[in-house]
């Protein structure tokens, strides 16, 4: 499992497997680990030759059949938070199992008000996917009855037909959430293994999805690097007056280069607006979050182990850092608690991170004061790389006390609350090659 994205009650994770290449006589099997992990290099790292080397001899033809392949799908469950019992939220077997023609290596729910939620996800094929979460009768009255209906997806671009171009990372626009918006036309940012990026429209109205810019973001040495991350800015709040008040013109974007970059996309794409490169980060930049409510804020992972806090109005250095003992693939901000993150943290496992002196920072603030980080929990119940991670919150009363981990998803969870009526806060998370998802404890709210 890759990715793991919670809209509501609503759950989806994103699944990718290696399938081992034939072997000369024929027979084929699944990777095993060690191939996997070689061949896939945290999600398949770099373009891959599809093809083998051709060469017109006997041995190009064979290496050209006995190529390995990328399946994946998405797995929709339903974990209720709302109880009126002592009763934990769970989520037992899927209420849908739907096969993709590739690998899932990301996923993000559109940030709509819209009763029905659009799921956009990426694909080791290069295409882009667009979901629709609808209610079978369309009564909307039980969450088991909610399946997932595919909508438009992107065509696949590639100057070369034997390069496989992985679609890494996207993210939607960040619009008002405010208005039911059933005519929706949103922008999707995604980035790809050949180190570029591309802007994609989607209209619900008409169910298209095209590609409407595409630049070379990222290189190493004079060859491409993979694109790690991506997503749109927050709001207005970008360090450049100049940019739209909605900020969806501006692009963040992570590479395998060790830079992190901002882009505006309605101007020439030949250079970026900003950079951070190597003098700051050891190894490739893999994600990056902008905080959902101080929208000058942005936090950024990296494969050196260590988030940085940033005011995107002083790129110079970051507010913070702190280590969490992995790699970082995942950076998932407190639906409601301004000062705490999520962080998957692949080979580490996950960790809460807890940000002092964060509430009550201002946009309009030069300098709002110091802020230090702190690991506030971690969780390593994970018998491998911990990807997608995303919080889980609502209403419900106190439960047992155990974690609980469950290959493909299944059991029940635990809450630390006592009360029937306090907020209560889960989180879940996914790890690669054991195929486990975990929905573990995590302090309450209120």
């Amino acid at each position: 499992a890759c990715s793991l994205e919670v809209r509501g009650s609503a759950l989806v994770v994103g699944c990718y497997q290696l399938n081992e290449a034939s072997s000369p006589d024929g027979e084929a099997g699944r990777a095993t680990e060690e191939q996997d992990e070689s061949e896939s290099s945290n999600h398949d790292k770099g373009t891959t030759n599809d093809g083998g080397d051709v060469d017109g001899d006997a041995d190009g033809k064979d290496k050209a059949a006995a190529k390995a392949t990328r399946s994946g799908e998405l797995r929709l469950y339903s974990v209720p938070t709302a109880s009126s019992t002592s009763m934990s939220p769970k989520f037992g077997e899927p209420a849908q199992v739907l096969p993709m023609e590739s690998g899932v290596l990301d996923a993000k729910w559109c940030p709509s008000a819209a009763k029905a939620g659009y799921l956009a996800s990426a694909c080791a094929s290069g295409s882009i996917h667009v979901h629709r979460l609808t209610e079978n009768g369309g009564d909307y009255k039980r969450d088991d009855d909610r399946q997932l209906e595919h909508v438009a997806s992107s065509l696949i671009r590639s100057e070369n037909c034997h390069i496989t171009r992985l679609a890494l990372s996207l993210d939607w626009e960040k619009r008002s959430a405010t208005v039911d918006d059933d005519a929706l036309s949103r922008k999707i940012v995604s980035s790809y293994s050949d180190g570029t990026l591309s802007i994609h429209t989607f209209h619900s109205d008409n169910t298209s999805l095209a590609e409407e810019e595409r630049w070379d973001g990222h290189a190493l040495f004079g060859c491409p690097s993979e694109v790690w991350t991506c997503c749109f800015a927050a709001s207005a709040s970008t360090g450049h007056s100049a940019l739209s008040n909605d900020g969806t013109g501006v692009v963040l974007s992570g590479g395998d280069d060790c830079t992190l970059k901002l882009w505006d996309v309605r101007t020439q794409l030949s250079r970026p607006m900003a950079k951070v490169g190597t003098t700051e980060f050891d190894a490739g930049v893999t994600a990056a979050s902008y905080h959902p409510t101080v929208d000058h804020l942005v936090a950024v992972g990296s494969y050196d182990e260590v988030v940085r806090l940033y005011d995107v109005r002083n790129w110079k250095d970051p507010l913070c850092r702190i280590n969490v003992g992995g790699g970082v693939w995942r950076i998932r901000w407190h639906p409601t608690v301004e000062g705490r993150m999520l962080v998957g943290a692949m080979h580490g496992g996950c960790r809460i991170v807890a940000l002092d002196g964060l509430a009550g920072r201002t946009a309009a603030a030069e300098s709002d004061g110091a802020l230090e980080a702190r690991i506030e929990s971690e969780f390593t119940k994970h018998e491998s790389m911990a990807y997608g991670a995303d919080w889980l919150v609502g209403k419900g009363g106190g439960g047992d006390d155990d974690d609980d981990c469950n290959n493909n998803g299944g059991g029940s969870g635990s809450s630390s609350s006592s009360s029937s009526s306090s907020v209560i806060e889960y989180a879940v998370s996914c790890s690669f090659y054991d195929r486990r998802v975990c929905l573990w404890r995590s302090a309450k709210t209120a």
